[in-house]
């Protein structure tokens, strides 16, 4: 069975995520304190979505998906290796790598918006 969590990008690709200008609101935050010792997911209606200075937004692998087609016209994503859930992914920009595939979206989307700032 997959876990949830799987299904959104990490806690650090998310605070990556979260300097950049993104236009949709996500269905789910990470939220973290310094009493919590990791990270926990909230929907976006939890009361914790108020306080802003401790959530950054957890996209799923669809709202990635579609974040991506804003930046890359044509990109692929697979799975590499089904007993250790690799995901490989590849656009205009070269070829990227995965434990899970929202985070190989999101590691894809921050490489595409940062080349093409440049």
């Amino acid at each position: 069975m997959k876990k949830f969590e799987n299904q959104v990008c990490s806690y650090a690709l998310s605070k990556e995520l979260s300097n950049f200008p993104i236009e949709i609101k996500p269905c789910f935050y990470w939220f973290r304190t310094r009493k919590t010792s990791k990270p926990i997911l909230v929907n976006h209606d939890s009361e914790f979505v108020f306080e802003k200075d401790k959530i950054c937004p957890a996209y799923t692998v669809g709202e990635l998906g579609e974040l991506l087609l804003d930046i890359v016209p044509e990109y692929s994503v697979r799975v590499n290796n089904k007993e250790y859930m690799a995901f490989e992914g590849d656009d205009q920009f070269g070829i990227s790598h995965g434990l899970t595939e929202a985070d190989l979206r999101a590691w894809m989307l921050l490489r595409a918006i940062c080349s093409s700032k440049k």
